[in-house]
């Protein structure tokens, strides 16, 4: 499966004349392979196998895969690091360019109450709050909602049905 994502997401990123490269390693400690790409002279990975987490029954995917740096992907990949450009930059994380990190319940009622009662669907990267007292507030929103653990965080997608 992972090698279908990542033969997709080269042909397209090729197709549109972008860099992309595809990384063979290990995700979870299993043989795993997804891509780099490069933008604005920075390189980024990207796992759409990862990324595609709850299965795409509803339409929804966690994004926690999205332009990460080294840093971020090493915390669940390995790979051959000097055989493969260095990417070091942050600034183009999906949940860190758009602020959407939640880190206190503030954080929770604004990015995610506030949003879900107005209609929206909401996709968060949740830190340093616990995972059954999120899903216990959105579930009293009646939303519906899918989580992804990326160690020690995890990503939320709720919407209202």
């Amino acid at each position: 499966i992972c090698q279908g994502y990542a033969d997709a997401f080269d042909m397209l990123t090729s197709m549109l004349g972008m860099n992309c490269t595809q990384i063979c390693g290990k995700g979870g400690g299993e043989p795993h392979n997804w891509n780099m790409i490069e933008l604005d002279g920075n390189w980024y990975h990207v796992d759409c196998t990862w990324g595609a987490a709850y299965g795409g029954v509803d339409n929804t995917c966690t994004k926690a895969y999205l332009f990460c740096s080294d840093g971020q992907i090493g915390r669940t990949h390995t790979w051959d690091r000097e055989a493969y450009p260095d990417a070091a930059d942050d600034s183009q994380f999906y949940y860190a360019k758009y602020d959407l990190y939640v880190t206190d319940e503030a954080e929770l009622e604004e990015k995610v109450g506030a949003k879900l009662r107005s209609g929206e669907q909401v996709d968060v990267l949740v830190k340093n709050l616990g995972e059954k007292q999120v899903k216990d507030y959105v579930q009293s929103l009646g939303a519906q909602f899918h989580t992804k653990e990326h160690v020690g965080e995890f990503s939320l997608t709720a919407w209202m049905p």
